[in-house]
């Protein structure tokens, strides 16, 4: 997040963490540089993306089920984005009128398979979702 927060003040646009405090440690068996990539592929969608001012929320806590890690990013979205199955096809963009080659997703999807998870993205009441989980290290 330190990477990103200039840019998110520059824009005017509040960046909110939110880390369950009754985790100790959270640690995962994970390519560190990956793992960054797919999580500023995310903060820069939703800059990106949101409405001007809205808020990016970025949620780290333990998994609903079972041992692991769940990591949420969600801002509002000014218009439906349809099917959402599209996001993560290779070279799809939502807008064709943004930067970027339309890679960002799929490849953040596609990093995300390689350590055992997958991108979960959700469209509910004018807010987007992408959420992942990652197993912990016991």
């Amino acid at each position: 997040m330190d990477q990103v927060l200039p840019r998110y003040q520059a824009a005017g646009r509040p960046l909110h963490l939110h880390l369950d405090d009754t985790v100790a440690n959270y640690t995962v068996p994970a390519d560190a540089d990956k793992l960054l990539s797919v999580l500023l592929n995310l903060l820069e969608n939703a800059l990106r993306h949101a409405p001007q001012a809205a808020a990016v929320q970025v949620a780290l806590g333990p998994a609903p089920a079972g041992p692991g890690w769940q990591v949420a990013i969600s801002n509002p979205v000014a218009r439906s984005l349809g099917d959402l199955s599209r996001l993560t096809a290779a070279y799809y963009q939502a807008d064709v009128l943004s930067e970027g080659a339309g890679l960002g997703l799929w490849l953040s999807s596609r990093i995300l398979e390689l350590h055992g998870s997958s991108l979960q993205l959700a469209e509910s009441r004018g807010v987007f979702s992408a959420e992942f989980m990652l197993a912990n290290i016991e």
